[in-house]
């Protein structure tokens, strides 16, 4: 049943992360990779990460989870991505990817958008379930 609970507490945040990320890009800027969290005194945390570049920041969120295993109850990592459709065609896509100490796997959530242009405002596409991937709060387990 708690592993029921956090699917839909996850699945909260991560739409929770999306809206956050999608203001970031709509701003005109690059999304700078960030963790929302709730540890398991129910502490809620956003942390972005600012490095050489937006893939070694990315990777820094990633690892920041992982090494938040066991203090971070519920975690969201939310990162720019280029998307490759059924087509073969590419598109850039927010991917925001869900953790649960109590969930087997990750959640995996990709929204599509096309950035703004002098002759176009931004616009988005259908969400879209990638799959799932491990589960770094259960990584170290």
């Amino acid at each position: 049943m708690k592993d029921t609970i956090q699917f839909l507490d996850i699945s909260n945040m991560m739409e929770e992360a999306m809206r956050h990320a999608t203001d970031e890009i709509g701003r005109g800027g690059p999304l700078i990779p960030f963790v929302l969290a709730i540890t398991f005194d129910g502490e809620r945390e956003l942390q972005q990460f600012r490095l050489t570049d937006l893939a070694t920041s990315a990777q820094a969120a990633y690892d920041h989870v992982r090494a938040s295993a066991g203090r971070y109850e519920l975690a969201v990592v939310a990162v720019d991505i280029t998307l490759t459709k059924d087509d073969g065609s590419r598109t850039d896509a927010v991917l925001t990817e869900g953790y649960g100490s109590e969930l087997e796997a990750s959640l995996q959530l990709a929204l599509p958008y096309k950035p703004a242009t002098a002759t176009r405002p931004m616009s988005f596409g259908q969400p879209q379930q990638l799959g799932n991937g491990e589960n770094l709060l259960r990584a170290n387990a």
